[in-house]
């Protein structure tokens, strides 16, 4: 019997430490506050309007909060944003000297603001080519754009198009966080971008969609608004790695969260060759 005796403490203090550590802990309450993610450009507006969540709460698709989306230009108001499925819009453009801002209001959580930076000048892509694989699976793309002269900002995105229609149903206003780049490789020279897209969607039926063109977006960032996407995206890495140093993300909203940033931006279909 004496010589169970240290094997029943060590049960028994294993039991203990178990029953500690599923002990309810009471989380510190904080206000809601809005939360306001967009991007202002040369084509057009698209805002999306949430707020924060309780600790613990898992809602990674928020709804679109029903508030008042404005655009105040020099101080004075000019243009009330539409709300859409996915997004407050507006087609309006804006010039690079318009002192911009971006007014959300909302009856519970009241007023955010956002002051956008100027836009940086509109590039044109000079040259946009697409090219089926052997399989017709995927397209290899070509895209090619002239640098200006200092530090810039861009990312770019490629989308399947069948027959003028997408075949994926992204905004203009999603950036894409794994198309980021800085010019520093590249200042005042052609860039040139060579890349793959798959071209197929399961339609039902049996039925599958093969694209024959391919919509192509070059974004010509604001300094802030490539730092806030850069910090998104080392924010998703650290979520994948326990050990990582915590980022902070980028944050530009007066009484609330997010980022509305700006950017040029062209765009360009083509079809695609055999």
């Amino acid at each position: 019997m004496m010589r169970s005796f240290p094997v029943l403490l060590l049960a028994c203090g294993i039991i203990s430490c178990e029953v500690i550590s599923t002990k309810n802990v009471k989380l510190p309450s904080s206000p809601e506050k809005l939360v306001v993610n967009g991007v202002v450009s040369n084509v057009g507006v698209g805002v999306y309007v949430t707020k924060t969540l309780p600790v613990l709460q898992s809602n990674p698709t928020s709804p679109l909060l029903e508030a008042t989306v404005s655009l105040q230009t020099n101080g004075m108001p000019w243009a009330v944003l539409q709300k859409g499925a996915d997004l407050y819009m507006s087609d309006s453009n804006w010039k690079y000297t318009d002192n911009l801002t971006v007014e959300v209001q909302h009856p519970a959580l009241g007023k955010a603001l956002a002051v956008p930076e100027p836009l940086p000048s509109a590039l044109t892509m000079s040259e946009v080519s697409a090219v089926y694989t052997k399989q017709q699976t995927e397209a290899s793309i070509n895209l090619a754009f002239r640098d200006v002269s200092g530090a810039d900002y861009y990312a770019y995105k490629m989308i399947a198009v069948k027959d003028g229609v997408p075949l994926t149903n992204e905004s203009i206003y999603k950036i894409p966080l794994d198309a980021l780049m800085n010019d520093l490789s590249f200042d005042n020279q052609t860039k040139k971008i060579i890349s793959r897209l798959f071209l197929l969607k399961e339609a039902g039926n049996n039925q599958t969609i093969r694209a024959n063109q391919v919509k192509v977006y070059l974004y010509h960032l604001s300094a802030a608004t490539y730092d806030y996407y850069r910090s998104l995206r080392e924010y998703d890495s650290y979520n994948e790695d326990t050990f990582a140093e915590v980022l902070p993300v980028k944050n530009n909203i007066q009484n609330g969260y997010g980022f509305v940033g700006a950017c040029s931006i062209d765009t360009i279909t083509v079809n695609i060759k055999q």
